[in-house]
This record gives C-alpha cells, structure tokens and sequence, in this order.
C-alpha cells in the first residue's frame, strides 16, 4: 500500500525490440503508475511515461520521442482473482486514453489515444437449468480504439492501430487486417473495431471445448478493411486456468494471407 489502504505505486524501466510484419522497432522505456482500488469491482490507474524509440517500416528510418499520460480505468464483476481463471457471468470493462506529446519524423504533436473494451459471460444453467452451472457460457466482446488529434502517417507506427491474429479476429495472421501498403504489408490505421462471440462448453471434468466467431477492422481516412473469421478451439483445465488450442479459417482470405491460423495460450481468450 502506498500512503493509503488499496493503493500502489509502481515503476518500470524497459528495453524493447520487436520485428513486426508492419514495422520494427528498438526502444527504451521508463513509466512510473499509480493504481487505486475504488470499490470491488472498479479499480483505476493513472501514470507518467517517457520513450525513445527507432522504427523502420518500408525501409525508411524514424526516431521518436513520445511523453504520455494514461489514464485507464476497470470494471469487474466476474468474482475472480486471476484473468487466466474461466469466467461464468459478470462483465469486464476497460477504458484507456493515452494523451502524447511526441516529437521526431513529423515534428512535434499532440494526439490522444482512446480505448475501450466490453466483455460479458452468460451462464446458459440460468436459462435451462439442466447442466451444472458454468458447463455452458456464451460469452461476447467489443473492442474499439481511435487516435484523436493526428493523422495517419503522422502517427509514429506503433502508436496506429491493428487488427488481425488472437486479439482481435482470429484467422488472418497478426496484424494483418487494415489498409495496407502496395507490396502488401500492414500500414496501420486510425481508428479500430472488433467483435468477439464464443460458445464454451465443458466436457467432463478436464476438458472442453469452444465455437466462436470474430469480425473486425481498421480505418485509416477514407480506407477501410474488414474481415470476419469463424474457428473452434479445444480446452484443457489446469489449476492455473485452461490451455488452450484454438483453429480458426478467414471468411475471405486476404491476398497474400493463409487459409488458417493456429493459435495456444493459457486462459481464456477474453
């Protein structure tokens, strides 16, 4: 606890390098947040960050300095301490916005990154009463972003939006829904939209298995792209939560794109 019961104060120094299919990046990052317990259910984070980072994307270099302050805040009613558990009613919500001042390839701006998701968990036991309750749960997701205050490529890359890949809609590969430059790699975007629909059933005591479907885009000015994705997944539960196997195929594959993607991860997708 940090000068108060349900409060804490943390820091983070990071050295990143990643090679995307949109761009790649070296950086370095210090941030300092403080998070608040509201209530039970809502917690909320406030914080400082400074970054330098060098990007090459299309084979042009850049160099960025971005100075934020994000803000978020959470809701959550699912009655579980760790994210990686199964949820079987309640709701998460999250809301972000990330003002930055950055300065470097296209001089010095200001722009605002906003953010919000929306999860809810349905218990089908509520409805029929014939399974035990959590064996059966729907469970539904909407994701949007945008950036206020910049343009497209006036937006350092990495602070554009994607979509593409587990996080977003599954079967296109990572980051590859969105406008897209003339050899068929990822531009980013301005703003982002995803929705997530899944169908859990448990079978058995150590396994189980999903039905889902995921549709959403990138908008980038008069540029848009959307795609929607359809797969199944297999389960299997641990103390620590459920590993999972899910295979998903594009409805309209993308040029270039496969015709599948395989994804494993621990816990639930959302």
């Amino acid at each position: 606890d940090f000068h108060r019961r349900d409060q804490t104060l943390g820091f983070s120094v990071t050295a990143l390098r990643q090679t995307l299919e949109a761009y790649t990046q070296n950086g370095e990052m210090a941030r300092t947040t403080l998070t608040r317990r509201l209530s039970s259910d809502w917690t909320a984070t406030a914080g400082a960050g400074y970054e330098h980072e060098r990007i090459l994307q299309q084979g042009r270099n850049y160099a960025y300095n971005l100075l934020s302050i994000p803000l978020s805040a959470h809701f959550n009613s699912t009655d579980l301490s760790s994210p990686l558990l199964d949820p079987t009613h309640g709701f998460k919500i999250s809301i972000r916005a990330a003002p930055t001042l950055s300065s470097g390839a296209s001089g010095q701006q200001w722009f605002v990154i906003l953010q919000g998701s929306i999860a809810t968990y349905f218990d089908v036991h509520r409805l029929f009463r014939s399974d035990p309750p959590g064996r059966t749960v729907l469970a539904a997701r909407l994701l949007a972003g945008v950036a206020e205050g910049a343009s497209q490529f006036s937006l350092p890359p990495d602070q554009r939006f994607y979509a593409g890949g587990s996080g977003t809609v599954r079967g296109y590969a990572y980051q590859s829904v969105g406008p897209q430059f003339p050899d068929g790699y990822p531009e980013g975007g301005t703003s982002m939209q995803a929705v997530n629909l899944e169908l859990r059933q448990r079978i058995g005591t150590s396994w189980g298995a999903v039905l889902f479907a995921d549709a959403g885009g990138v908008a980038a000015g008069s540029q848009s792209v959307y795609r929607v994705g359809v797969g199944m997944g297999v389960l299997y539960y641990t103390s620590i939560g459920p590993i999972r196997l899910d295979f998903a195929v594009p409805t309209r594959p993308l040029r270039n794109g496969g015709s599948f993607e395989v994804y494993i991860g621990l816990g639930q997708a959302f």
